[in-house]
């Protein structure tokens, strides 16, 4: 996956992870749909190749192929870059087209189009558009 990251303040430490204040990272995946992610603080693990997104989190991937747009909120997110995958522990609310789900522990593989969530599960499910069931 490609990412770009920006923010309002970057501090790099000596063990080669940094800290990002208002961070917004741009992933452009080359096999998956394209999406974007902001949070209030992130923390950039570059031996371990990852990126710990922190307060306020919302990751949003616009509508691709069949597939639609997607919002998700959560107070912490993992992005494991190399793998295509979102991840967290945490509670999180996630829409799809008009349908809405909650829970708490999230996986989302971009790359392979799954979304599980882990525990505590309330969904609300609507027809995609086009479908034949939707009205």
């Amino acid at each position: 996956m490609r990412y770009r990251i920006a923010g309002e303040k970057l501090t790099h430490y000596v063990n080669d992870t940094a800290e990002i204040i208002l961070p917004v990272m741009y992933a452009t995946p080359e096999k998956s749909a394209p999406f974007t992610v902001r949070s209030e603080t992130a923390v950039i693990d570059n031996p371990q190749r990852r990126i710990h997104m922190h307060r306020s989190v919302q990751l949003d991937r616009p509508r691709s192929g069949n597939t639609g747009q997607m919002h998700a909120e959560s107070e912490y997110i993992l992005i494991l870059p190399d793998d295509d995958v979102v991840k967290t522990d945490k509670l999180v609310s996630v829409q799809v087209g008009a349908s809405r789900l909650q829970g708490k522990g999230m996986l989302l593989n971009n790359a392979k189009r799954e979304l599980t969530l882990s525990s505590q599960v309330k969904a609300t499910l609507y027809p995609a558009r086009g479908s034949a069931n939707a009205q």
